[in-house]
Order: C-alpha cells, then sequence, then structure tokens
C-alpha cells in the first residue's frame, strides 16, 4: 500500500473516531450553545424610549408655536418658557401601543434658531412594561428643520444590586411588596461583601425625526429613529454587554405592533464560566405589523437565528 493511501486511511479512521466518541448530548448541546436567541428586549425598550420621548416633545414644541393640542395643557407659558401637561389615554396613546393612561409632564426653555431644550417627565406611565419607568428625561435638545422636529435623547443610567437573580438593565414590574422592600434599602447600610455587588451600566443616545411634527394630526405622527445604546452588567459570576444600532427606523401611527421600516445591529458578549458566548445579529423591519423582527444573518451563538422571525414585545 503506497504511503499516501495509508495515510489518508488513517485520517478517515481518525475522524470517524473522533465523530464516534462525539455523544448525542454533546451534538446537543453545541447545537444549543450556537442556537441562543438574540435580545430583542434590547430592541424594543429602544424604540419605546425614543418615541415616547419624541411624542412628548413634538406636542409641547408645537403647542408652544400656536398649534393646539386637545390633549395638552398649558400650565405656564412665558416668551422663552413653557410647562404643559399632556394626557395619554385611549383616544390619544403612545406609539407602539405602548400604556394609554398616564400624564406627561414637560418643561421647555426655547431660544433662537427653532431650538428648544426640554425636561420630560413621565407620571403613571411605564414603557418598558407596557405602563414605562423612564422617571424623566432631562436635558432633551429639540430642533426645527421645516415642518420636522429632531429630538435627541442621551442617557446614563447606573444601578448596583445584590441579586443576581433578577436584572435591573430591563427594569422587571415590581409588586408593592417588592417597592417597599426597595424604599427600606435607603434605611440600611451598605453591605459588608462586596464581593456579591454587581453593577448595571445602560447608556443611550438616539436621534428621532418627527416628521410634519409642526401639524396637529390626531392620527399620530411618523418617526425616524437613529442611534446606539450599550448595556453592561458585572456581577461576580460574569460580565456581560449588550449592544444595539438602529438605522432610519421608521415607526408610523397606523404600525402599532412594529417600526415599517429600518435596520439595526446587535451584538451580545458574556465573560464567565464555563465558557465565553458571543453573538451578532442583523435586524430588519419589514413592515408586516405582527410584533416581530426578521433577523435575516447571524453569527456565533445567535447563529442559528439566521432567518427567523422573533418577537419585539411591544
Amino acid at each position: 500500500m503506497k504511503p499516501t493511501v495509508r495515510y489518508s486511511l488513517q485520517i478517515v479512521g481518525t475522524l470517524f473516531i473522533l465523530l464516534t466518541s462525539v455523544s448525542c448530548k454533546s451534538v446537543a448541546a453545541v447545537k444549543e450553545f450556537f442556537s441562543r436567541d438574540p435580545e430583542a428586549t434590547a430592541c424594543s425598550e429602544a424604540l419605546k424610549t425614543s418615541a415616547a420621548i419624541s411624542y412628548g416633545t413634538s406636542l409641547a414644541y408645537s403647542q408652544f408655536y400656536g398649534i393646539k393640542h386637545d390633549n395638552v395643557l398649558v400650565i405656564t407659558k412665558t416668551p422663552g418658557f413653557m410647562l404643559c401637561a399632556i394626557t395619554i389615554d385611549n383616544s390619544h396613546p403612545l406609539p407602539l401601543g405602548n400604556a394609554n393612561f398616564g400624564t406627561i409632564l414637560t418643561a421647555a426653555i426655547f431660544g433662537e434658531d427653532s431650538m428648544a431644550v426640554m425636561s420630560v417627565n413621565f407620571a403613571n406611565i411605564n414603557i418598558r412594561e407596557g405602563t414605562f419607568q423612564l422617571k424623566h428625561a432631562s436635558v432633551v435638545p429639540v430642533m426645527r428643520s421645516g415642518d420636522s422636529l429632531f429630538t435627541t435623547y442621551i442617557s446614563q443610567d447606573i444601578n448596583f444590586f445584590q441579586d443576581t437573580a433578577n436584572d435591573p438593565v430591563f427594569n422587571q414590574t415590581l409588586t408593592e411588596q417588592q417597592r417597599r422592600e426597595s424604599l427600606k434599602k435607603f434605611e440600611t447600610k451598605p453591605p459588608a461583601d462586596t464581593s456579591a455587588v454587581g453593577v448595571d451600566l445602560s447608556q443611550d443616545v438616539w436621534l428621532s425625526i418627527t416628521e410634519n411634527g409642526m401639524e396637529n394630526r390626531s392620527a399620530g405622527y411618523n418617526y425616524t429613529v437613529f442611534g446606539i445604546g450599550q448595556y453592561l452588567r458585572c456581577a461576580p459570576s460574569e460580565i456581560s454587554t449588550i449592544q444595539l444600532a438602529l438605522f432610519g427606523t421608521k415607526i408610523g401611527p397606523i404600525t402599532n405592533l412594529n417600526p415599517f421600516t429600518g435596520y439595526g445591529i446587535l451584538q451580545e458578549i458574556k465573560l464567565g464560566t464555563p465558557n465565553m458566548e458571543m453573538g451578532h445579529a442583523a435586524l430588519w423591519f419589514e413592515g408586516k405589523n405582527d410584533g416581530k423582527i426578521t433577523v435575516p444573518v447571524a453569527t456565533g451563538t445567535y447563529m442559528g437565528a439566521s432567518g427567523r422571525r422573533y418577537p419585539l414585545g411591544l
């Protein structure tokens, strides 16, 4: 037998032994590792937040310049300042099927060159859970260009926690008892064992454009969202980060379940024991108005998501 043929048979035999030595359990574990679902929650929160803030700032801005809205109550108005309350109800809902009841308080300082700086406060609204937990959005610049309004939302939030089973980044709903327990923490001393303390860091920069924002459109407005968000968790057992970017994502007044066009990129990296996980996914809004997002291609731990559709939870 020729040496080349003998070596080839040896290689084939070695590969056969390796393949047969891999158990079905190992194959299933590998398949599961590369079939993780993309973290669509980060995308839905970014869309809800930017759309809700754009809605509030657009109504306040246009109200100041004489465009009346029946759900806007002007509390104080001077040549360069206005404080108003915006009512949210079934007749005036927030974009993307958010909570239908509550109040938005907006304080705005208006300058020259069609610029304004606003503070937006949400009362009794939790956008992320259908009822909105964003307490306030301070220093929100708004600029007018023709009939369109440009709103820039920048936020950084840091949370310390000891219960690693819960993730404060994505704001789980709290019961009344949990709220009382959280308030009690203000009366307690810092924990002596800091090795169990973790930290969550959220950073967001979103630019949204309200088309025809200088008109009174009771049926709603069209919004286009650009921006990036980063959500970092450092816990004793792991370090993970989710990074999201959205491009030209358009939200319409009729498509309440999800945007009707646009693209995004989602990346997740997790360092812990025993494995490191890294996944990338391209996002595509097709306009099917079914509350889902399409993943045309994905890599890493998201590889199995390629070509699939996932609910956004909007």
